[in-house]
């Protein structure tokens, strides 16, 4: 929606008050949106919420929580839910949608049509109704490393796993792992998996139309054990299934780095130099390429993104959906260092590794993260999967064969 319609809806309302009384003035008036971001990453998400105060002077109140899941199962099964919610990388979408707790976007279809990549929005339609538009957003399927250590990096299977060896032969590690942060092995997953099999097989893997126990699943199984396998991993397979998320980044960017390679999405930069090694500079000691594999793999990527959904249907929580999905409401999220799926964001407005990501976002195929199509037990079962072939190579084919018992039901 257009900054003047949005002006034209919400003074059309003020018209309707009484005599006297403001569009928004008292709390309980406000519109309630929550979501996962606290801290720096809820200023952030303030600072967005700011342009839509000052363009509308509708007053909204943001609630973050570390439980947003929580908390929002609660408030739907007391009959009190927000007016809008942010959901991380879509957790718990298809639930409220099977509950019916959530209100069709199909109404702003063509402004959602004009702003994502057909990838986005498929992932957040459900049975013909679109649910969700994403708000920041990320590569998923991203290779991080150091140009000085590395060199030239490698960008493709064989040629990673022929660097890797030379690397094992002299005693040192090649990848570090997260495997500690469970979710992250699904990471692992998606970029191997894409990368070797491609989008239109890794959309049937997502959709049911291929199965987990798929020969496609086993190769993929079969590299990601030689990725966080005890040749290649800091720690061997233990030591990476126990490494958490900032430890591990840091065993590649930190002053005394003990591997060469990290798969993390492409916010493990902020990450890096944030909170690890503030020396990093962008493209001479740290830099990602997408994950390497095989021809069938590239152009395509696997995008996540943290979600808006609508649970009520109000004029006023329409026009902010509209603003959060519009290219206005998106470039917001650019001064504090996030990228955005929006295709009519101003590219101008990103630099260095940020400007990578949002050209790939704006520009490549993309797939669904498995957080977006997939029950969360199915996401919990192949985290588990993952997790035991890691452990036990020779073990894949029953892991496959015991997730796909859980994905048929």
């Amino acid at each position: 929606m257009k900054h003047t319609r949005l002006l034209f809806i919400f003074a059309a309302i003020a018209l309707l008050l009484p005599l006297g009384m403001t569009s928004v003035t008292a709390q309980s008036d406000a519109l309630q949106v929550m979501g996962p971001w606290l801290a720096s990453e809820a200023d952030a998400f303030e600072a967005v919420l700011d342009g839509f105060r000052e363009s509308t002077g509708i007053a909204i109140e943001y609630e973050g929580t570390d439980q947003i899941l929580a908390a929002l199962t609660t408030r739907v099964a007391a009959g009190s839910p927000p007016d809008l919610a942010i959901l991380p990388v879509a957790q718990g979408l298809k639930e409220l949608a099977a509950q019916g707790a959530l209100v069709s976007l199909n109404s702003m279809s063509d402004a959602i049509t004009e702003n994502f990549d057909a990838g986005w929005i498929d992932q957040f339609t459900i049975d013909g109704e679109i649910y969700a538009i994403p708000t920041r957003s990320n590569v998923q399927t991203v290779l991080w490393f150091n140009p000085e250590v590395v060199g030239e990096p490698p960008t493709s299977w064989a040629a990673f796993t022929e660097h890797c060896d030379a690397v094992a032969a002299e005693g040192n590690s090649c990848t570090a792992g997260l495997g500690q942060t469970s979710w992250t092995l699904t990471i692992l997953f998606s970029s191997i998996y894409l990368s070797t099999h491609g989008l239109d097989m890794w959309n049937g893997l997502m959709s049911g139309d291929v199965p987990w126990n798929d020969a496609s699943v086993a190769e993929a199984f079969s590299r990601i054990t030689t990725f966080y396998g005890d040749d290649y991993a800091a720690g061997g397979a233990v030591g990476a299934l126990g490494t958490g998320l900032v430890d591990g980044i840091a065993l590649v960017f930190g002053t005394s780095p003990d591997a060469q390679f990290v798969n993390a999405g492409s916010w493990a930069g902020g990450i890096a130099i944030n909170a690890i090694n503030a020396d990093l500079i962008e493209g001479e000691t740290i830099d990602y390429i997408a994950f390497p594999g095989d021809e069938a793999g590239e152009g395509a990527i696997v995008a996540s993104a943290d979600v808006a959904v609508m649970f009520n249907d109000s004029e006023a929580t329409t026009g902010l959906m509209s603003f959060l999905m519009s290219a206005e409401g998106q470039a917001l999220f650019a001064p504090s260092g996030y990228t955005v799926a929006n295709m009519h964001v101003d590219p101008s407005l990103y630099s260095g590794l940020t400007a990578r990501t949002a050209e790939l976002l704006a520009t490549s195929a993309i797939g669904p993260d498995v957080n977006s199509p997939l029950p969360n037990e199915v996401v919990n079962a192949l985290i588990e999967a993952v997790g035991a072939a890691i452990l036990d190579p020779d073990s894949i084919e029953s892991v496959l064969d015991d997730l796909q018992a859980v994905a048929s039901g």
